[in-house]
């Protein structure tokens, strides 16, 4: 619509050859360019004015136009006010900005100097960093990316340390803005961004000038000074999205499900509580002992040098005097908790006193697996995709969003099975009761009953999407690779292995992964995250123009954190009908959990 609206403006200014180019040029012409200039002077100018108090002036001959009946004036500009600004003086405030040194002016290709395979080996690997290095002999750009992890042990230590991490990210993309501006402009981008275990600095773009971005960013780190008045800003608007993250039930579900799971995850509400108690001088010891103790992981790949990569390397490690880490092994890996057996539930109230909304997660953990085993059940999940929003929200209506999907975290297979819905409408054990219902029927009626046909016709599906979304360009490569690094899988072809393993799975391989995974009779390893949303039937109503109650998260003093335990407000509901032989025959017996350590303990138990 807007492209059709453009081209009929264009029919009034152009003509008819120029209508869908319109001011586009395609060829250099001097002499245009110069009328052009020799038209931006005082005497060819127009000054338009808008203000409603004009209406009452005097002094103007007033007219109206034709179409709008919008009145208004028209006069010449005083020649003496021409002849002003004809002559006028240039301001000293006023000057060419200096020349961008970020813009590349040299696009050759540099030789490939490493003979080892990307895929088989780092380029260095040490007990302070491992650097993974690719030139690119495929894309053939003079482009490049430089990408690195500084995990350390400081990061993920307190629930205050992840709120200074958060906030030291955030001061420094303030503190790097200057250099990081220019070098936009020459299509060099930089990204600093904070995970559980540190941070992650990201450069990309044109490859001439990318290493002295680099250089200069890192300098901005190792000389990171904050002034108290930015800290205190910076502090109370992380402060503020800790707060609207955590009214947001989906959000929360999210949330606690990483905490129940990592030991290295703080969640938003204990981040929350932390974060009026950091002090500028906190945050100050917090920023440098976060370099003492570290592991750095990178990835450099496009047009660059193995040489000059071991040299890019090499300057951060120096030039933030980087120290190796004692505790070696925790810093390389990041492991995923191993449910208990049988049903865990987790319970928690909605954080907004009058939002009704209410969220359960079902996450269903098979345990750590090889490649065939996460394609299998990547091909169940994209089979019950279909029947899950069918079945829970068509047919049943349970809640205006419903989702399933395979999971895949540091290598531990499982998928989810998420619904939204209103706590006024369905209770949780409604919900939890009808996911296990349409398991149920999924194994006996989807996977059971599948042919040889319907599985060579999503093989083909699932070969044909990842052979048609592979690396379009070098970054998509980059990304792709990375995220292997972040989640220490290192399968840096993993598409190329996909498709060939796909082409060997079998009929009976996914029948049996149903039966021992899914089916009912199977000993699933599960965990309910249930964000109950607050009914507003039952909950007293706040006067128009009150304020609202302030937001309580679980004091990050108390051990164990807990949570409010909403299940007396919810079981029964008198509105809702369930099965009630369903729970008890797949879960003889459920374990409630309103405490994030408390079921992390009891994951200890079956860690082996």
């Amino acid at each position: 619509m807007k492209y059709v609206e453009q081209l009929a403006k264009d029919m009034h200014r152009y003509k008819p050859q120029d209508y869908i180019t319109g001011n586009l040029m395609f060829e250099y012409d001097e002499k245009l360019l110069q009328s052009c200039l020799e038209s931006l002077k005082p005497h060819a100018m127009n000054i338009a004015l808008w203000s409603k108090a004009f209406k009452d002036c005097k002094g103007f001959k007033w007219c109206e136009e034709k179409w709008f009946k919008t009145a208004y004036a028209a006069q010449d500009i005083p020649q003496d006010w021409i002849q002003t600004w004809t002559n006028c003086d240039c301001l000293p405030e006023f000057s060419l900005p200096e020349p961008n040194v970020y813009i590349a002016t040299d696009f050759r290709l540099k030789p490939n100097d490493c003979s080892a395979n990307f895929l088989e080996m780092p380029l260095t690997d040490t007990n302070v960093s491992r650097l993974w290095f690719c030139k690119d002999e495929e894309f053939l750009v003079p482009k490049a990316s430089v990408n690195f992890f500084l995990k350390s042990c400081e990061a993920d230590r307190s629930p205050s340390s992840a709120c200074m991490l958060d906030l030291y990210v955030e001061l420094l993309k303030d503190h790097i803005t200057q250099v990081v501006y220019p070098a936009e402009l020459a299509e060099i981008s930089c990204r600093i961004v904070a995970l559980d275990r540190g941070l992650v600095i990201r450069i990309s773009g044109f490859s001439h000038k990318l290493t002295r971005l680099f250089v200069a960013v890192v300098d901005r780190l190792a000389t990171f000074q904050v002034r108290e008045d930015l800290f205190s800003t910076l502090k109370q608007d992380l402060k503020v999205f800790y707060r609207n993250s955590g009214l947001n039930p989906e959000v929360l579900n999210k949330q606690l499900r990483r905490s129940l799971l990592f030991d290295c995850h703080w969640d938003l509400m204990r981040k929350y509580e932390c974060i009026s108690a950091v002090t500028l001088e906190s945050f100050s010891e917090f920023v440098k002992s976060f370099y003492a103790q570290m592991y750095v992981e990178g990835l450099i790949q496009g047009n660059i040098t193995s040489k000059k990569a071991k040299s890019v390397e090499s300057f951060l490690l120096c030039r933030l005097e980087i120290k190796a880490a004692q505790n070696l092994e925790y810093l390389r890996q990041n492991q995923v908790k191993r449910i208990p057996p049988g049903c865990s539930i987790f319970t928690a109230r909605n954080r907004s006193t009058d939002d009704e909304n209410s969220v359960i997660t079902n996450y269903y953990q098979y345990g750590k697996c090889g490649l065939r085993e996460f394609l299998i059940n990547q091909i169940i999940l994209a089979k019950m995709e279909e029947p899950c929003f069918a079945c829970l929200r068509t047919s049943k209506q349970l809640g205006y969003h419903v989702q399933s999907g395979s999971t895949y975290l540091y290598g531990m297979v499982g998928f989810t099975v998420t619904i939204c819905s209103l706590a006024s409408k369905c209770s949780m054990q409604v919900l939890d009761d009808s996911i296990e219902e349409f398991l149920q029927d999924f194994h006996k009626n989807h996977v059971e009953k599948m042919t040889e046909e319907t599985l060579s016709e999503i093989i083909s599906t699932e070969i044909r999407l990842k052979q048609n979304c592979g690396d379009a360009n070098l970054q998509a490569e980059v990304d792709r690779r990375w995220k292997e690094i972040l989640e220490n899988s290192y399968v840096f072809d993993r598409p190329t292995r996909e498709i060939n393993e796909l082409k060997t799975i079998t009929l009976q391989d996914l029948k049996l992964w149903s039966r021992n995974f899914i089916a009912p009779e199977s000993k699933r390893r599960k965990l309910s995250i249930q964000v109950v949303g607050n009914d507003r039937q039952s909950a007293p109503r706040r006067q128009p123009g009150s304020k609202r109650p302030p937001l309580r998260f679980p004091s990050p003093h108390q051990q164990p954190t807990t949570y409010p335990n909403p299940r007396p407000t919810i079981f029964p509901n008198p509105r809702a009908t369930t099965n009630s032989n369903s729970r008890a025959t797949t879960y003889p017996n459920p374990r409630v959990f309103t405490s994030i350590e408390e079921f992390k303990s009891e994951c200890k138990r079956y860690s082996t």
